[in-house]
């Protein structure tokens, strides 16, 4: 009758001997690192900073690496989807850098399929300050089925096989009058690079 005490007290007492322990562990490891960086810092030079020599080690990498694809450049800007407008901003799409690219691939993914069901008032781009993504703007209007057809279309993310993905960063939509629709869609375009960087050692 007194085993079963005895059983349950000893494994508490082992449990907590594990966790001092593991905290006894991390407490001398975060002092050691303490001490080498003050004396780091007290001969003037900084920590040797940890160097990624192979990024297969990162998972993340490893598996965006491994599904991603080279985006498709058309070698041109196509917008035959949205005639009667011009494209704001084009000229900042002529650099061969992978987020033009990436730009570039998306307007030609828009356009494949020829003019698309809406009458567009508004094509532009916008280059963020950081270099890593793209805006794509489009403001259009239509019927109700084809607002919504165009906009699901605009929407449509390509997978990674297309080297980049697409994130909404604002969609509007109201109504135009009787059975009409209007929509302004803000769409940023990012290449796989800005999510995981150069596969270069020590990146």
């Amino acid at each position: 009758m007194n085993r079963a005490p005895s059983l349950w007290a000893s494994s508490w007492i082992a449990l907590a001997g594990v966790l001092v322990g593991g905290a006894a562990w991390l407490l001398h490891h975060q002092r050691t690192e303490a001490v080498a960086a003050w004396q780091a810092e007290q001969n003037g030079s900084a920590p040797p900073a940890a160097v990624d020599d192979d990024p297969r080690r990162d998972w993340f990498r490893r598996s965006v690496l491994g599904a991603a694809g080279t985006p498709g450049d058309p070698g041109g800007i196509e917008t035959r989807g949205f005639p009667g407008v011009s494209l704001e901003g084009a000229d900042a799409l002529d650099a061969e850098d992978a987020r033009s690219v990436a730009v570039r691939a998306e307007l030609g993914r828009w356009s494949a399929g020829g003019e698309l069901p809406m009458e567009a008032t508004r094509l532009a781009v916008e280059q963020a300050d950081a270099r890593a993504w793209s805006t794509l703007i489009v403001e259009a209007q239509g019927s109700e089925a084809e607002a919504l057809a165009s906009l699901q279309h605009l929407l449509a993310a390509p997978g990674l096989d297309g080297g980049y993905l697409t994130d909404p960063g604002r969609v509007v939509i109201e109504s135009a009058g009787p059975g009409k629709l209007r929509f302004e869609l803000r769409l940023r375009v990012w290449p796989i690079e800005a999510f995981v960087g150069s596969t270069e050692a020590g990146s």
